[in-house]
């Protein structure tokens, strides 16, 4: 990044930070619950949505206005192309879950060509672009239907301003956006994302360096140990008598097999 956007998103950030200390001063600190985590959930429990799960809670926030119990202390409302991914997970780092910070959000549209809407994905300093296109989540009912959509994308990063060459960086982020039922696939402008770093093997801690990632956009996980070495098959005693000697069988070699546990999410 270079000095002037750098120290323009610096002095955004001591803004902001100012900004919340203000909103809540004079408040009286929350402490959690015994028995519950900070989130108000019992001890023990995590909340790890799968997508169907999330565009639920999606639904529940556009019929009811709000979200049940806990939630509300996991998901924040915001405008997200204000601000810079480093930025969010600076702020809202006390709500994450399982390497995940959760956001509503409404999406932004450009008028383009004959009324079609695109939405905007130019954020604080840099470019949210796609990665690996979009996905239909559908229902679990017998013959299920289209309910929504899940879209991957990667935050570019301008290193100065009027930056035509913005470089890859470490952050991720899912938009969640609901089919409105009737539609030929129109989706509802209120969306859920969640914002994550991408983590790399050569990694020891998540930095916010613009670098090139590789190809998936989930945390990496442990690779399964190598498989042993088998010994070397036994050669035949040629000393012995002159008749053909057998070569001897190689001992069978039980191969263990390392299983790694991985969260699949897509």
């Amino acid at each position: 990044m270079g000095r002037t956007a750098a120290g323009a998103w610096g002095q955004r950030r001591q803004r902001w930070k100012q900004q919340q200390r203000w909103k809540w001063k004079g408040k009286e600190k929350v402490v959690p619950e015994y028995g519950k985590n900070r989130h108000g959930m019992p001890i023990g429990f995590y909340f790890i949505p799968k997508d169907l799960e999330l565009l639920t809670i999606l639904m529940c926030k556009l019929v009811r206005g709000k979200v049940p119990g806990a939630l509300n202390n996991v998901f924040k409302h915001i405008r997200i192309l204000e601000f810079h991914p480093a930025l969010l997970h600076e702020t809202y780092i006390e709500t994450m879950e399982d390497g995940y910070i959760y956001f509503f959000s409404k999406r932004q549209f450009a008028t383009k060509a004959r009324n079609k809407r695109q939405p905007m994905r130019v954020a604080d300093d840099g470019t949210w672009k796609a990665s690996g296109g979009s996905k239909t989540v559908r229902s679990k009912k017998v013959g299920g239907i289209d309910v929504g959509q899940k879209f991957t994308m990667v935050f570019y990063e301008r290193r100065f301003e009027g930056d035509r060459n913005p470089v890859k960086t470490n952050w991720g982020i899912h938009e969640f956006t609901k089919i409105i039922p009737g539609t030929k696939n129109q989706l509802e402008d209120l969306a859920v994302y969640r914002v994550y770093k991408i983590r790399r093997k050569e990694d020891t801690e998540p930095v916010n360096a613009a670098a090139a990632v590789s190809s998936t956009d989930e945390p990496s996980t442990p690779a399964a140990l190598p498989l042993p070495t088998p010994p070397p098959r036994p050669l035949p005693d040629m000393a012995g008598s002159s008749s053909a000697t057998r070569l001897m069988p190689s001992p069978q070699i039980c191969r263990p097999h390392h299983t790694t546990r991985e969260h699949r999410r897509d």
